[in-house]
């Protein structure tokens, strides 16, 4: 038995490139002013550094002053007070630890300055360890984790793009190609690649690919890039330290050895010696000003409002006295934190982001559901929700059976087209629906693949397809739009079914000719913690009742997690590829294949097969299999227990034997092939109907 090709499926998820530039809700966050807190540090001489979030949901941090790496807890965190702060001495004196990341073991990994080595702490012991780099002197800055389950950073002095492997320790350097380039930060961006800054010769961005180890190289208008993050919007936005201003390159639009696709956005600020940046929760880049009393502050851009060679979009929010922030990340309470490295006494800051009610109501005769990208409104049921402010949010109504939708009022929006909200404040907006006769259409939707995986503030994307059956009636603004309410943002773009190919602007309503199909990609961008969670569409138009809602068939089961996880994307092949795994007789036994590519981490993964939650005469059992020939490699059972690197294309037979009739109901008779991580937490599915021939 063969399996189908993977490296096609590799492409369609991998080169998409697609990323939302909206902002997440959190009704907690009910407030139009930014609220500051501050938890001053246990001792008098700590100086701290660089912040990142942890695996285990506290705030970790570098302490140049007392040479350790510092944890704050936020749910023991007290303004005013040291609470739930704890620091763990680094073995090497004055090590001037810089940089702190997460990493794919769920540890911290910290660069170390002065003592030329990559450090770790076990964030469950607290055992720090320490890894030498191969090059003396090198001046370790910047370090992120990489789409291939390494950690990746910058040797300053040394002019080398580093890596170390997480499990064998293993350190390898790649020069950059302009010499004496002086590389500070680095990031993961959406591309798959490693970007990172080059102070010197100009000021440059440079790209690594983590596969060939490639680097190219882009320049800025202004120089001096610094701190880099990847953003929502798809984007890598960095810090320009004299220029005063914020940088944004656009790996689609880039072009090597100029500033193609390259905007920049002067501070508000006079020299407000920019320091990090990093996406927060609203959908804005979060940034640091300074170290002196005039320009301690925290700036905000909304990509959205940002035009290049002007200030629009950002905000800047005043700290009290000279606070000297320098390192900026996301926390898991949807807030910013921060340190600050010149307060008297050093503290990590807090700030929560701003935000503006949007409420939404239906009017008229008729009944229909309205929802919102980013996610936060699903009214009927949740018809008020908070947005960052300035963010734009864009809403969508769907008719209930016997309903239709005739237009929008408030919130600048009229027409039946897609609603998009610019919050400047709490705004109102109806939606009218009045009763109608029953349409012919009827809508069928799919979804592939069933389940993604991925690190918060990935971007998850998906094929979507809404078929209309009518024999002679069009379908009218048809549109997807999530229908269970879930901490990501959301788009969906229309796509060409024989090439893949994204056509049209994104959001944008559709007519779907009668008997024909539309295919989309669907992308979600989460921005907290997401357990699996079967995340259902409305998969909708304007003159029709939306689609059937069936698990495993036209819903996603998305997780997302910190450190990023294995994301096994799975296919299903069957005998007649018409995703149905018939069995010959009573007691015969049916067979498909599934193949997989793992676009997340690597990991210890578990593959077995169940039927959900019908009980169905069948026994399951399955191999993994030879991609050139579609053997098992060992003999069929129960589960099969294999690691899959980053990467990765592994194949499987999965093999049912019935032990009695199964009618064909394709909606509740399915085979599901499930791919778990070491913690029992799918990273992988995807599904087949199954029926006795």
């Amino acid at each position: 038995m063969t399996s189908r090709p993977t490296s096609k499926i590799q492409a369609i998820f991998i080169g998409t490139g697609l990323a939302f530039a909206g902002a997440w809700s959190d009704p907690a966050l009910a407030t139009t002013t930014p609220v500051v807190t501050s938890f001053p540090l246990p001792s008098g001489s700590s100086r701290p550094n660089n912040i990142a979030l942890g695996a285990d949901g506290a705030l970790w941090f570098t302490d140049n002053g007392t040479n350790s790496i510092g944890r704050i807890d936020p749910a023991l965190a007290t303004n005013g007070t040291s609470n739930g702060i704890t620091e763990f001495p680094i073995p090497t004196g004055n090590s001037l630890a810089d940089a702190i990341t997460a990493g794919p073991d769920g540890a911290l990994w910290f660069t170390e300055q002065s003592g030329n080595n990559i450090g770790r702490i076990d964030p469950t012991t607290h055992v720090i360890a320490e890894f030498p780099i191969l090059t003396a002197n090198s001046n370790p800055l910047g370090i992120a984790s990489g789409p291939d389950g390494a950690l990746w950073f910058v040797e300053e002095t040394a002019n080398n793009i580093g890596r170390i492997d997480p499990t064998t320790h293993t350190v390898t350097e790649f020069p950059i190609t302009t010499s004496s380039s002086f590389p500070v930060g680095i990031a993961a961006g959406p591309d798959g690649a490693l970007w990172f800054t080059e102070t010197s010769n100009g000021g440059k961005i440079g790209r690594i690919d983590p596969t060939t180890k490639t680097i190219t190289e882009f320049l800025t208008p202004s120089g001096d890039p610094q701190s880099i993050a990847a953003g929502p919007d798809g984007a890598l936005w960095f810090l320009e330290f004299v220029p005063n201003k914020v940088g944004r390159i656009d790996p689609t639009k880039a072009v090597a050895g100029t500033s193609t696709g390259v905007t920049e956005f002067p501070v508000i600020t006079a020299n407000a010696l920019l320091r990090g940046i990093a996406a927060g929760p609203d959908g804005a880049l979060w940034f640091t000003e300074g170290i002196t009393a005039g320009s301690s502050k925290i700036g905000q851009i909304v990509p959205a409002q940002a035009t290049n060679g002007t200030s629009n979009g950002i905000t800047e929010f005043s700290l009290s006295g000279a606070a000297g922030p320098i390192g900026i990340a996301a926390g898991p309470d949807q807030a910013m934190w921060f340190t600050e490295n010149n307060a008297v006494p050093k503290k990590i800051g807090r700030i929560t982001v701003p935000a503006n009610a949007l409420t939404v109501s239906g009017t008229g005769t008729g009944t229909g559901t309205i929802t919102s990208v980013p996610s936060g409104i699903a009214c009927g049921a949740t018809c008020t929700a908070n947005f960052g402010v300035g963010s734009q949010v864009t809403l969508a109504a769907a008719a209930a059976a016997g309903s239709i939708f005739t237009g929008w009022s408030g919130g600048g929006c009229s027409g039946v087209e897609l609603c998009t909200v610019t919050l400047s404040a709490d705004t109102d907006v109806s939606a009218a629906f009045v009763a109608e006769t029953a349409s012919d259409i009827t809508l069928f939707s799919a979804i592939l693949p069933a389940s993604r995986s991925v690190a918060i503030g990935g971007t998850a994307t998906v094929f979507g397809t809404i078929i209309n059956s009518s024999a002679d009636t069009t379908a009218t603004n048809c549109t997807v739009q999530p229908a269970t309410n879930i901490p990501a943002g959301f788009l969906f773009q229309t796509t060409d079914p024989k090439t893949n190919a994204l056509t049209g602007p994104a959001d944008t309503p559709v007519a779907i000719a009668p008997g024909a199909a539309q295919s989309f990609v669907l992308a979600l961008t989460p921005s907290a913690t997401i357990v699996p969670t079967d995340v259902a569409f409305t998969f909708a138009c304007s003159n029709a009742n939306a689609a059937a809602i069936f698990t495993g068939l036209n819903t996603l089961l998305l997780s997302a997690a910190l450190p990023p996880p294995p994301d096994i994307v799975a296919l299903a092949a069957t005998a007649n590829n018409d995703g149905i795994v018939d069995i010959p007789g009573a007691t015969g036994t049916g067979a498909f294949a599934v193949a997989t590519v793992n676009v997340g981490t690597s990991g210890a993964i578990t593959a077995s097969a169940d039927t959900a939650a019908a009980n169905l005469p069948v026994t399951i059992s399955l191999c993994e299999t030879n991609p050139g020939t579609g053997q098992c490699l060992a003999a069929p059972g129960a589960s099969v227990a294999t690691v899959i690197n980053a990467n990765a294309t592994p194949t499987f037979a999965i093999f049912v034997q019935g032990s009695g009739a199964v009618t064909f109901s394709p909606a509740s008779n399915r085979v599901f092939v499930r791919f778990k991580d070491a913690s029992n937490t799918v990273r992988g599915e995807t599904s087949v109907a199954v029926r006795t021939q």
